[in-house]
């Protein structure tokens, strides 16, 4: 209760002449996200990141930072390539799916990917988000078809608040990026530790698997990097047409979604932006 009276408090102190959209313009053209802050050197968090009481889990709040309440599932992929190991390909084939079912997220280990490679990987990112402001900005833009993509949340207009992050995306196939076009700090990328259910693996599922919506707590002190690899077709253009497989629909499982392309459930997902609700819930009959 505390903590929802503290939130409360925050919110309620913004004056009714409040203009949002000025503010998030205004910060927007720094072309400097969140690390401009930083440098900037504020001590008070902009009122576009403040999370209206009623958006926040308080059970995230709440939650103890062992992490001992949640345990999401481990997924060993040791020895999968060895042979022709069909007995171990189907115990992890199995693992996926169960994992998929009842999280929607899953933790991989032994996937071959080298620990120094994704050491590498957060020491350029950090390399980048030290490099000077007139540097890093060379690289922001709004525009989600360039192949290197640097700003401060994707969906900063269209969501109620704003998260406390910068981005640096870059396409890796199947028109992959030069490395002329990517900043200085990369010249390499690999990646993946956690993989997490996508939204139109649920919809041809018709819900049996499971999408995660999930939040991190940003460290107080010190930052927090995470490198992401995105699976997808909404970039490219395609006219193929997604919904629930037929071969899991029955009478007493009839489809919970209409069908639609994936460039089609993008638009909306990049329209809606992160409110907390899920971009599915638009295509569900």
């Amino acid at each position: 209760m505390a903590n929802t009276s503290i939130l409360q408090v925050l919110f309620d102190e913004i004056p009714p002449d409040y203009d949002r959209k000025q503010e998030l313009k205004a910060f927007d053209d720094t072309k400097a996200g969140v690390r401009g802050l930083e440098e900037a050197g504020v001590t008070k968090i902009p009122r576009m990141f403040y999370t209206p009481p009623d958006g926040i889990d308080i059970r995230i709040l709440n939650s103890s930072d062992d992490g001992e309440a949640f345990k999401i599932p481990v997924i060993d992929l040791g020895g999968i390539n060895i042979g022709n190991n069909i007995a171990r390909r189907k115990i992890v084939i199995d693992e996926v799916r169960h994992a998929a079912e009842t999280w929607g997220f899953f933790q991989i280990v032994n996937h071959g990917i080298p620990l120094n490679m994704i050491d590498g990987i957060h020491e350029r990112v950090r390399r980048f988000s030290e490099e000077p402001k007139e540097e890093r900005s060379k690289f922001y833009t709004r525009d989600l078809t360039k192949k290197v993509v640097y700003n401060c949340n994707f969906d900063l207009f269209q969501a109620p608040s704003a998260n406390w992050r910068d981005t640096l995306s870059f396409m890796s196939a199947p028109d992959s990026v030069t490395l002329e076009e990517l900043p200085p700090a990369f010249r390499s990328v690999t990646e993946n530790e956690l993989c997490q259910s996508y939204n139109v693996v649920v919809l041809i599922s018709n819900d049996r698997f499971k999408s995660s919506e999930h939040r991190v707590l940003a460290n107080h002190v010190g930052p927090r990097m995470s490198a992401a690899s995105f699976f997808t077709t909404n970039i490219l253009p395609s006219t193929r047409i997604f919904g629930p497989i037929k071969e899991l629909l029955s009478d007493e499982n009839p489809p919970l979604y209409k069908e639609t392309s994936v460039k089609e459930y993008a638009l909306h997902f990049n329209k809606k932006g992160l409110d907390g609700t899920s971009a599915l819930d638009h295509f569900r009959l």
